[in-house]
C-alpha cells in the first residue's frame, strides 16, 4: 500500500511515498525526509535528509493535510481567520502537478493561487498529476492527463486546476478523493449497503 498511518510519541503523521515522506502533525507541522529530488522535500535543496525535519516556509500555517506524490508535494491548511484555507504545491512541476500555470519545479512550497476561494478540504498527489476536493464536493484536477487520469474527458494535461464537472449535482456530494496505482478513484460519502466490509 502506498499509505501508512502510525503515531509514534503522539504525533499523527501519514507516510506517503516510498522515496521520501511527508506527515502532518496533529498540531499542524509538517514534516519531511528522505530524497529530495526534484525539490520534492520543499527545503530549498535536493539533499537527502535521514531524519524528520520541518518545512520552514510552512511554519506560519497549521496544515490539515498533506499528500506525497511521485516527486512533488502538496498540503492544504486549515482554516485561519475568516475560515480561508490554502493550499500548497512543491517539487517536481514538469507535467503541471503543482497546478500553478508553469512546468517547473518549485524548491520550497508555493501557494495554488487557483483554488484560493475554492474552500479546498482534500488533497491526493499522484505520480505526475494532482487531485483537490473542496467542502462542496467539488473535484478540480491537474497534471498529466496522458491516461485520462483527470477526469476532464480527454488526454490533455492541465498546468492550472480544472473542475471535473461530473460531480456537481452529485447528492450526497463527495467526501474524498484518493489515488490507486498511478489513477485516482473518488470515494461518495454514502457507502453502498450491499458492499463487503
Amino acid at each position: 500500500s502506498a499509505q501508512l498511518d502510525f503515531t509514534p510519541r503522539g504525533e499523527n503523521l501519514a507516510v506517503q511515498h516510498a522515496g521520501f515522506s511527508a506527515a502532518v502533525s496533529v498540531d499542524g507541522k509538517v514534516f519531511v525526509w528522505g530524497d529530495s529530488a526534484h525539490g520534492c522535500l520543499g527545503l530549498g535543496h535536493v539533499q537527502v535528509c535521514f531524519m524528520p525535519r520541518t518545512i520552514p516556509a510552512l511554519a506560519k500555517y497549521v496544515v490539515h493535510q498533506v499528500a506525497a506524490g511521485g516527486a512533488h508535494c502538496l498540503a492544504v491548511t486549515r482554516g485561519g481567520e475568516g475560515g480561508e484555507r490554502r493550499v500548497f504545491g512543491w517539487g517536481l512541476g514538469k507535467f503541471g502537478q503543482l497546478g500553478t500555470g508553469k512546468r517547473i519545479r518549485h524548491m520550497m512550497p508555493v501557494e495554488i493561487e487557483g483554488l484560493r476561494h475554492e474552500c479546498i478540504t482534500s488533497v491526493v498527489a499522484a505520480g505526475s498529476f494532482s487531485g483537490f476536493l473542496s467542502s462542496n464536493g467539488a473535484v478540480w484536477m491537474c497534471g498529466c492527463g496522458w491516461d485520462g487520469q483527470l477526469g476532464l474527458g480527454d488526454r490533455d494535461g492541465r498546468l492550472l486546476p480544472e473542475m471535473v464537472t461530473n460531480f456537481n449535482a452529485l447528492d450526497p456530494p463527495l467526501e474524498d478523493v484518493s489515488r490507486h496505482n498511478g489513477t485516482a478513484d473518488v470515494q461518495s460519502s454514502v457507502a453502498d449497503d450491499d458492499d463487503d466490509q
